[in-house]
C-alpha cells in the first residue's frame, strides 16, 4: 500500500461523507423520492462524497504516484474566491440574488491573472439570469431577487 496524498484525501472524503450521512440519517426525516424530506438531499450528497473518496483512494493505489513538487497553494487565488463566497452568503438576503451574484462573480474573478472587467460583468449577468430562472421560477424559492 502506497501512502500518498491522494490516499489520505480519499480517506478524508470517505470519512467526512460517512459522518455526515450517519448524522443526517439519525437526525432528519428522509422521506421518499416522491416526497423528499429535509434529510434526503444531504444524505444523498454525503453518500456521493463517500463514494468519491473510495474511488480516489483506489485510484491512488492503482495509478502511478503523482509528483507534487512545485505545487503550492496560491493565496492570491484562494482569498478572492473565498471572499466572494463569504460576501455572497452575507448579502444574498439583504441585497438580493442579483446583486449578490454580481458581487460574487466580480470579486472571484480577481483571482484570475487575466482579469477582465467586461468579461466578468457578462459572466455575472449570465449567472444572474440562470440563478433567477432556476431558483425563483423553477424551484419557486423565496429568495429576494432585489433588496
Amino acid at each position: 500500500m502506497k501512502l500518498s496524498r491522494d490516499l489520505w484525501a480519499g480517506i478524508l472524503l470517505f470519512s467526512l461523507g460517512l459522518i455526515v450521512a450517519i448524522y443526517v440519517y439519525a437526525n432528519y426525516r428522509m422521506g421518499t423520492l416522491r416526497s423528499m424530506g429535509p434529510g434526503y438531499m444531504p444524505f444523498a450528497l454525503a453518500v456521493v462524497l463517500s463514494a468519491l473518496g473510495v474511488i480516489a483512494a483506489i485510484m491512488s493505489q492503482v495509478l502511478p504516484p503523482q509528483d507534487y513538487s512545485g505545487r503550492e497553494l496560491d493565496w492570491r487565488k484562494v482569498v478572492p474566491v473565498a471572499l466572494g463566497v463569504l460576501i455572497f452568503a452575507l448579502t444574498v438576503t439583504k441585497l438580493g440574488l442579483i446583486i449578490s451574484t454580481i458581487l460574487l462573480v466580480v470579486i472571484s474573478s480577481i483571482a484570475d491573472r487575466r482579469f477582465n472587467f467586461k468579461h466578468s460583468f457578462f459572466l455575472a449577468i449570465s449567472l444572474c439570469l440562470i440563478s433567477w430562472v432556476v431558483f425563483v421560477l423553477l424551484l419557486k424559492m423565496t429568495i429576494p431577487v432585489f433588496w
